[in-house]
């Protein structure tokens, strides 16, 4: 089992009571201390969720290209069952094996090659996927990988500034 990517948080908890003598500290009960640990634990998932979502996001991959002048549109293996949504920021990969010339391992590369927008035509399990940019959408080729890409949302940010 390989690594696949690590995240690095940061969680402040505290808590406060009543201390027996004016002077010193009160000992903490195993219950409490493990209350504390799991509070901040909790918080520090809670700041990472965008980057959690965006590591486990749904993948699927471009079945077909539909343009008309300058218009590209891609069908693509995500469906609303996967978490497609309309004017969802989707990301669309290439996957390659390479030998790393240092350990002579084979790795696996992804690359983006290309964002798009879900369009409001999503079915059970596909959608169409619109890449604005034409040159981009040049770079797509049948079987990339595609991966919705989720954002923070307004209350996220303000909850992590809050925390």
């Amino acid at each position: 089992m390989n690594v696949i990517n690590t995240f690095e948080s940061e969680a402040v908890v505290s808590s406060t009571a009543d201390s027996e003598y004016w002077r010193g500290c009160r000992d903490v009960s195993n219950a409490e201390a493990r209350g504390i640990i799991a509070a901040a634990a909790e918080l520090a998932v809670r700041k990472l969720k965008q980057d959690l979502k965006n590591q486990f996001a749904s993948v699927g991959y471009v079945l077909e290209r539909l343009s008309f002048e300058d218009k590209n549109i891609f069908k693509v293996t995500i469906g609303k069952f996967s978490g497609a949504e309309k004017d969802t920021k989707v990301r669309v990969m290439r996957v390659t094996n390479e030998i790393n010339p240092l350990t002579g391992k084979k790795q696996i590369e992804r690359v983006k090659v290309a964002e798009g927008l879900f369009t409001d035509q999503i079915g059970d399990k596909y959608s169409f996927v619109f890449v604005e940019d034409p040159t981009f959408a040049e770079r797509i080729k049948l079987g990339d990988v595609v991966m919705v890409e989720y954002e923070e949302s307004f209350s996220d940010m303000i909850n992590k500034i809050a925390h």
